[in-house]
């Protein structure tokens, strides 16, 4: 079965940035303003690369990955705002998730563990994109919505 992720395609990423350590976030889609005005704005959808390895291409020419210095992935995240998702798909032979944005770059997931985890976070939905092209479907809680 092949699942279609089209609620995030085409939606400028409006927020790009490194979390702990290697995570990266890219937030797109509507802007959430909490009602507690000491909460920062909430995205739609928000993809999580915060527990699985990354690497990002232009073309064929690797660019950035999760063990590049800190700094460096600080420096490159920024520039990915503005531009859109055109798909996310499983490619079987290299078994990894990629992320196509609309300029050619290409973000790539090798999930070899059960434990390494990709994410689309969404306000009333989530998705983990597992290995082996695996997708696990999640409602958010009560608590997780406030």
């Amino acid at each position: 079965m092949k699942i279609s992720f089209y609620f995030v395609y085409n939606k400028p990423i409006w927020k790009a940035w490194r979390g702990y350590s290697s995570a990266i976030f890219l937030d797109l889609g509507k802007k959430i303003t909490p009602m507690n005005s000491q909460q920062s704005e909430k995205a739609e959808w928000s993809i999580s690369l915060a527990s699985c390895p990354w690497e990002i291409y232009q073309g064929d020419t690797l660019i950035i990955d999760y063990n590049s210095d800190p700094e460096v992935i600080d420096d490159f995240i920024p520039k990915l705002e503005g531009l859109k998702i055109e798909e996310i798909r499983f490619d079987t032979p290299s078994q990894s998730w990629v992320i196509q944005l609309n300029d050619g770059t290409q973000i790539m997931t090798s999930l070899n563990f059960d434990d390494e985890k990709c994410a689309i976070i969404g306000v009333s939905q989530s998705y983990l994109l597992l290995s082996s092209g695996k997708i696990a479907i999640e409602q958010p809680t009560d608590k997780q919505l406030s």
